[in-house]
This record gives C-alpha cells, structure tokens and sequence, in this order.
C-alpha cells in the first residue's frame, strides 16, 4: 500500500469497480467524474495499464494497482462473489437510476448486452 493512502489499512477487505485510473486533468475528472474522462478511463478488463503498458485482464488479474479513489471498502458479512456484480454492472446502471430520480412508484427498463441484467 503506497504512502499516500489514508482510507485503507492493510488487512481491510476492498472492492475494485470496473475503472482503475483516469487522467485526473480533465474537466469531466477535476468534475469527479473520471467514470466520463476525456482521455481514458482505465478498466478492469481490455484497457492498457498505463503503468506496465500491459492490457488489463479483470477478474483474470492476479492483482491491481490503482488510486485508493477507485476503490471501495468491502462492508463486513458480504459474500465478495456476491458483490462483485454490483461493482460494475450494478454501478453502471445504479448511476443513471439515480440522476433520474427511479424510484417506488416508477416503473425502468434496464437494457443492455452482457451482465447489465445481473443487476436487479
């Protein structure tokens, strides 16, 4: 764990989404918004690592390296298998329900290729 980071201790359970890094530079980053960065967000999977130039491979990795700001704490009691479709396609289409106010009362369509369904 590098110096810098504060909101993890070794030991701590975490949780990796589909987005490893982004530029930081950019208006959509410096937004907080690196999920819409302009020159890249680095994923999990079929993205080049910006810091060994070697394509990412998901839950084929044996590790990641990445800023403790795309992490997440795993809450004590989660089965990981269990959380792990929430950390990408549960947040993909979790962040769109949300903008637009989804809610009790309201009926959604969530239509997508690949694990976008898992999500209920």
């Amino acid at each position: 764990m590098g110096k810098a980071v504060t909101r993890f201790h070794v030991g701590d359970k975490a949780a990796v989404g589909n987005i490893l890094a982004s530029c930081g530079k950019c208006a959509a980053c410096l937004a907080g918004r690196g999920n819409w960065c302009e020159s890249y967000p680095v994923l999990t999977y079929g993205s080049v690592d910006p810091k060994d130039g070697l394509p990412t491979r998901g839950g084929f990795a044996d590790e990641y390296v990445l800023p403790d700001k795309f992490t997440y704490h795993l809450p004590e009691g989660l089965d990981p298998a269990g959380v792990a479709p929430l950390m990408c396609a549960g947040t993909t289409t979790y962040v769109p329900l949300k903008r637009w106010g989804a809610g009790p009362g309201k009926t959604v369509g969530v239509v997508g290729m690949g694990g976008l369904g898992t999500s209920r």
